[in-house]
């Protein structure tokens, strides 16, 4: 590709180029389709965060994970299986706690 060009992974219904300055390619290693696929979870919580009402957001967000997931052998039950397994053991974010560290000085 040319220096400048705009990459970004789209949906599997977006495979035709909108215009002449558009190409769509295939992502050919499962290395690659992780990087990509880790841009766009990056990409889709952004969205999130800028419409935190539109649940089809959050589904963007959870259709990549679970791609990322498959990609290494989770499917979307193991991960809520794990989701509810933590939830009991170590409990969840409902209380908004953040962890302050001071660090003693000259470190």
């Amino acid at each position: 590709m040319k220096p400048g060009t705009r990459v970004k992974m789209i949906r599997d219904s977006k495979s035709k180029p909108r215009d002449e300055h558009e190409q769509v390619k295939p992502i050919n290693s499962a290395l690659g389709h992780s990087v990509f696929l880790l841009f766009k979870i990056f990409e889709e919580v952004l969205e999130v965060q800028a419409a935190p009402t539109d649940v089809y957001e959050y589904a963007d967000v959870l259709e990549c994970l679970y791609k990322f997931g498959n990609l290494h052998g989770i499917t979307p039950d193991m991960m809520e299986q794990a989701r509810i397994d933590k939830k009991v053991k170590v409990g969840g974010f409902d209380r908004g706690l953040v962890l302050a560290r001071l660090e003693p000085e000259g470190i």
